[in-house]
Formats: structure tokens, C-alpha cells, sequence
């Protein structure tokens, strides 16, 4: 605590965005508690974990690309990330960045997780 002869006139500033200072009774230096929040803003969810997987069970799971062809998928993708990285690095300017600098990092990622879930490396 300061001597009362320090004690000066607080600012605007201070007034408004007090100091805190985390000790072990949670109070700010002008002895104030900090409000403990009682509610929190979103609801619990109603239903189990075992209603959800009942419900679930009725609604297969149907991926985009089938397991047959997701190796196929995978390696044009590479391919195609592959050449139009190519033709970007011997033409680099800024117009190329949207044309083909773009869709050759979208190509060779989607590959990527193509192909990982072809080969069955799972992440």
C-alpha cells in the first residue's frame, strides 16, 4: 500500500480500465471483487451420447469419394498439383497466383489426404 502522501488523483484511464492483479483473494487494487460469472452462455445438450448413436445408426455414412477410386482420385490430384506448381515456378508473377499458384496448393492437399486415405495411413 502507498503512503498516503503518494496517493495521487487516478486518471480517466485508470478510472475506467482498473489494474488486476491475480492474488490469492481475486481483488483488483481498488478492492473490488471480480465478478464470478454463475451461468454459462450455452445450453447443455439434451440428448445421450447413446441416442446419438441410435439415431446415427440409421443414417449410413456415404463418403464423397468411394474407397475403389479414392487411390485414382489421389494420384491425378498429385499430378496435376505437380505440373501446375511447374508451370507457376518457370512463370511467376502476380496474376499467376490466383490462376495457378492456387488451385496447385488445393490440388497437391486434397492429394495428400487422398492418398493417405487410400494407402490407409491414418492421421
Amino acid at each position: 500500500m502507498r503512503h498516503p502522501q503518494q496517493l495521487r488523483s487516478l486518471t480517466v484511464y485508470q478510472q475506467y480500465f482498473p489494474r488486476v492483479t491475480l492474488n490469492s483473494c481475486c481483488r483488483t487494487p481498488h478492492n473490488f471483487q471480480l465478478p464470478i460469472p454463475t451461468s454459462f452462455p450455452t445450453k447443455p445438450m439434451d440428448s445421450s451420447l447413446h441416442e446419438v448413436w441410435q439415431a446415427a445408426a440409421g443414417s449410413p455414412f456415404f463418403p464423397t469419394v468411394n474407397k475403389d477410386t479414392q487411390f485414382t482420385v489421389a494420384f491425378a490430384l498429385l499430378l496435376v498439383g505437380f505440373f501446375l506448381t511447374g508451370v507457376f515456378a518457370l512463370n511467376r508473377t502476380l496474376i499467376n497466383v490466383p490462376l495457378l499458384g492456387i488451385p496447385a496448393s488445393l490440388a497437391l492437399g486434397f492429394g495428400v489426404v487422398y492418398m493417405f486415405c487410400a494407402v490407409g495411413v491414418y492421421i
